[in-house]
């Protein structure tokens, strides 16, 4: 199915981490983002004000990868609608008349009140906060965000992070609920490691994978035992003897965040 299109406003590109996440995320296909040259200079600005040890030439390669990373992103056009958009800060009506340009579902942005629903509403636009994206992006596909997010960690070398202090910048930067979300799959393979390690039979005790399934995945509650019998299989996890009983999709998402 097509993703949505998602506009992304200047503020949630001003933070390294949450820009290198977003971005991350539209690399995955998991969303269309779009953006135009002013919001990048609106970024860049916001970054140099703060942290004159960088460089524009830095930031600006930095802004020439994202649109060459994410093809079609760069709206142009837009300019036709700002006359005719009202917003609370006339300065943002750029942004407004760039979703419009771009036939966006959503403007993402930490500054939901400057985009009041009674003006976006007419052309088919929401305003959502970054976390409330990423923690829909995990309803529709919890293994590619753990994908993205690991793949997130790993590539920073300088200094390197382990996965709480990944999550620890993300929660600071606004991403509470989504964190949140994420936290559970590293508390899962925390406990994988933990009791299959030092106590294999856990993985088939019925009450404690009956558990652990509820707890990670409410309402999952059949582990398919006649299949698992003539295969060696479990229908709710897909995994081989020996190992705890998850429900697949979360497995698999809890794995990618680690492996």
């Amino acid at each position: 199915m097509p993703r949505r299109i998602a506009l992304y406003d200047s503020c949630v590109l001003y933070p390294a981490p949450l820009r290198d996440l977003l971005v991350r995320l539209a690399g995955a296909g998991l969303v269309q983002a779009r953006w135009t040259d002013e919001i990048h200079e609106e970024w860049i600005r916001s970054v140099l004000e703060s942290r004159p040890d960088l460089s524009r030439e830095r930031l600006e390669r930095t802004r020439d990868l994202m649109n060459e990373h994410i093809l079609g992103s760069v709206v142009i056009g837009y300019e036709r609608h700002i006359s005719s958009i009202v917003l609370p800060d006339a300065d943002d009506r750029h942004v407004a008349a760039a979703a419009i340009e771009a036939r966006a579902e959503v403007i993402v942005t930490v500054n939901l009140r400057d985009f009041p629903d009674t003006v976006l509403s007419g052309h088919g636009i929401r305003a959502v906060h970054p976390d409330d994206l990423v923690r829909q992006l995990l309803d529709e596909d919890e293994e590619t965000v753990c994908a993205v997010v690991r793949r997130q960690r790993l590539d920073l070398t300088n200094p390197p992070q382990t996965i709480d202090q990944l999550l620890d910048t993300l929660a600071k930067q606004g991403l509470v609920n989504a964190v949140t979300r994420l936290r559970q799959f590293a508390e899962f393979c925390r406990w994988v490691a933990s009791n299959w390690r030092f106590n294999p039979s856990i993985a088939w005790d019925y009450s404690a994978r009956s558990q652990l399934c509820e707890t990670y995945r409410p309402g999952c509650m059949t582990f398919g035992r006649n299949r698992q019998k003539a295969t060696g299989r479990d229908d709710c996890t897909g995994a081989e003897r020996g190992r705890p009983a998850r429900h697949g999709s979360v497995t698999r998402a809890a794995r990618s965040l680690f492996r």
